[in-house]
């Protein structure tokens, strides 16, 4: 029998098919919009080009002979649109039976609704999923998926998001490079790891931190760490070498091991201040005022950084969870496009199909296999663009 002549109690079936409102329940959850610029998208290739902001004005004296010209450069980011996509098949007979509750149809019509609504469910974390996918990327320049594909993760620069090395000027090179990945020991080019909690201690030889089971990362450190981090975003510099990109951090993204520590460095209205030796006997030191100073919003918390799969150091902590990002989420979100982007090119929709619908081969097989099929998908871009608005803080690893 052909599903669209089976009789069902249409009130009762509406109940197993939540499509749309499981959707909006679980997208209410998500936050990658944090820390991700959406874009448009209404092709395979979406192409965003956008003119270097590296023009110099010179001072030419009294008289004003002489003009320099100041080099066109432009830079290019390509994002290539996936499809993603589902399926379920399902016995006709669950749809042509009468179930136990007295309704015919029943057993299938629960059984298509609930797949339906699980794959849905899917669908609305799938961007969470892939941009969660970018961050724990660390200097990879790919984003692997499912049936072997993958995703380009290359700057307009060339190099991969977090990179101890991206060009102020990839066009001229002698104006130095600026890192967007703080990790190992101090340099003069990289403030090196910094954490904000976690089984870290200091080195007092190195001035690296270092991993160890038995410490702990006080408030009044990582008050300090933060304020390093923030002061060398200041350091960064625009495409022409000398003007301040005046960067505003906003938002620290972190996992929920770490929110307790980063919620107490937010929320301090006095921190401890060790003495030189290293013991308690400094006093305390208001910090209400700076922190507010900060305008820091609410931190972003992943689950996803909290679930490391196998990250580990020395083989008896879970690092990953220590990471944390510094996001300047408001310069993000006023640039053409942000460090990670996405774009939605077909939204999710699922269709069912019997032997009912449709027509040739693909009739005959449903009718032949007795089989209701259900068929979702959706297609959407990730991708990486400008480095300089997201930071990533990298705990050691083994």
């Amino acid at each position: 029998m052909a599903l669209d002549k089976i009789t069902i109690d249409k009130t009762r079936a509406a109940a197993h098919y939540k499509q749309r409102n499981e959707y909006a329940r679980i997208a209410a959850k998500l936050v990658y919009q944090r820390f991700t610029k959406v874009l448009p998208s209404t092709t395979l290739e979406e192409h965003y080009i956008s003119q270097l902001e590296n023009q110099v004005i010179r001072d030419f004296g009294q008289d004003g002979g002489g003009v320099d010209f100041s080099e066109l450069v432009f830079t290019e980011n390509v994002f290539f649109n996936h499809f993603h996509k589902w399926g379920t098949r399902i016995s006709e007979a669950k749809f042509t039976d009468m179930a136990q509750s007295g309704i015919l149809g029943a057993d299938g019509i629960k059984a298509m609704g609930e797949s339906v609504r699980q794959a849905t469910a899917k669908a609305a974390y799938l961007p969470q999923q892939l941009t969660t996918g970018v961050l724990r990327a660390g200097t990879g320049t790919k984003l692997s998926t499912s049936n072997g594909n993958s995703y380009s993760l290359k700057c307009y620069d060339g190099l991969s998001l977090f990179n101890v090395a991206h060009p102020v000027n990839f066009k001229k090179t002698k104006l130095g490079t600026y890192t967007n990945l703080f990790s190992g020991a101090p340099s003069g080019t990289n403030p090196g790891f910094l954490p904000l909690g976690g089984p870290f201690a200091k080195n007092s030889s190195t001035g690296e931190w270092e991993y160890n089971a038995s410490a702990d990362v006080s408030i009044e450190d990582g008050w300090n760490n933060l304020w390093v981090a923030i002061a060398y975003l200041s350091t960064m510099k625009m495409p022409d070498g000398e003007t301040p990109r005046y960067l505003t951090p906003t938002t620290i993204t972190c996992s929920k091991q770490l929110l307790k520590n980063i919620d107490r460095i937010l929320d301090a209205k006095n921190i401890a201040v060790h003495a030189g030796s290293g013991s308690a006997g400094g006093g305390s030191m208001d910090i209400e005022g700076s922190i507010k100073r900060l305008g820091f919003k609410e931190p972003t918390v992943l689950d996803e950084l909290s679930a490391p799969k196998d990250e580990a150091l020395n083989g008896t902590a879970k690092i990953e969870r220590y990471d944390w990002f510094l996001n300047c989420e408001d310069d993000n979100n006023a640039s053409e496009i942000g460090s990670i982007n996405i774009g939605l090119r077909m939204p999710w929709n699922v269709k069912i199909f019997s032997d009912g619908t449709g027509g040739g081969e693909a009739q005959r097989e449903l009718a032949i296999e007795d089989a209701v099929e259900a068929i979702g998908k959706m297609r959407l871009f990730v991708g990486v663009g400008e480095p300089q608005y997201l930071y990533k803080v990298q705990a050691p690893r083994a």
